[in-house]
């Protein structure tokens, strides 16, 4: 997505949700490590940048990268795919 508007939080979660649901896809169409984190960074960044740039054009207290972090993070969590992303539990 990235464009100029902010996009609501409520999109935000259907976009993950939907990183979600095509992951199996993902990991069966880029078997080798390499291409499928590319696949799947290409499309998490966006998700992520469009949360940052939320939090830049509203409240200063916003943290919305937050629960998108938090949520890429579950979701290789369940497919037991190795990351190096963190939480902030």
């Amino acid at each position: 997505m990235s464009t100029d508007r902010c996009v609501t939080e409520d999109e935000l979660q259907a976009r993950c949700d939907a990183l979600e649901a095509q992951l199996p896809a993902l990991i069966a169409e880029y078997p080798e490590e390499g291409d499928f984190w590319s696949a799947f960074a290409g499309i998490a960044d966006e998700i992520v940048e469009d949360a940052v740039r939320m939090d830049a054009a509203g409240d200063l207290h916003a943290v919305h990268w937050l629960p998108v972090n938090g949520r890429l993070v579950e979701m290789l969590d369940a497919q037991g795919i190795a990351h190096d992303l963190q939480t902030n539990d």
